[in-house]
């Protein structure tokens, strides 16, 4: 927090209390942070199914496995989100000691080229403040960081919708 004060990015108000100066450069630096640290961390593993790319049938599933306690990430929260794209991966945050039973329930096999990943929820508050449809959505500036991470243009066309629709303080 000292450094990002120091550097003009933002201001401590109080405690907890901040004021973003720079939000431009406050979401750069999260989303390098989130490339190189947090999201290869929270990775569980990637997975095919015998369902393809039914994403509302697997978080059908996954939400009755963990009885509500599976947040979406990723393309499909992206597409949430902006109605911009269409999905190919399904990223799905969970309790990590439940992963194994969601894995087993949704038929999940070990494969680089899944459509599936599973991911550590290591905090519940990485949520956004309002379900969509009644499934709970990664915070927008997570999936933001999670669409540039990847690099595809198709998913950087869609992050500059999701910036200019939910991350306006950013611009």
């Amino acid at each position: 927090i000292r450094e990002l004060e120091t550097c003009g990015t933002l201001r401590v108000l109080g405690r907890g209390d901040y004021q973003v100066l720079d939000g431009d450069a406050l979401l750069r630096l999260w989303v390098d942070a989130h490339a190189a640290k947090l999201g290869p961390a929270l990775l569980l593993g990637r997975y095919a199914t015998a369902v393809d790319s039914d994403f509302g049938f697997l978080i059908q599933q996954a939400r009755a496995e963990l009885a509500g306690d599976v947040v979406i990430g990723g393309e499909v929260a992206a597409d949430m989100l902006t109605q911009h794209l269409r999905p190919g991966l399904l990223r799905l945050y969970l309790p990590e000691d439940r992963a194994g039973d969601v894995r087993r329930k949704l038929r999940l096999a070990p494969s680089e080229h899944g459509t599936v990943e599973l991911c550590a929820l290591y905090s519940p508050e990485i949520a956004g403040t309002e379900p969509i449809l009644g499934v709970p959505v990664v915070d927008p500036v997570f999936v933001y960081a999670e669409l540039m991470a990847d690099g595809a243009s198709r998913l950087a066309e869609t992050a500059v919708r999701l910036r200019q629709k939910h991350l306006a303080w950013t611009l």
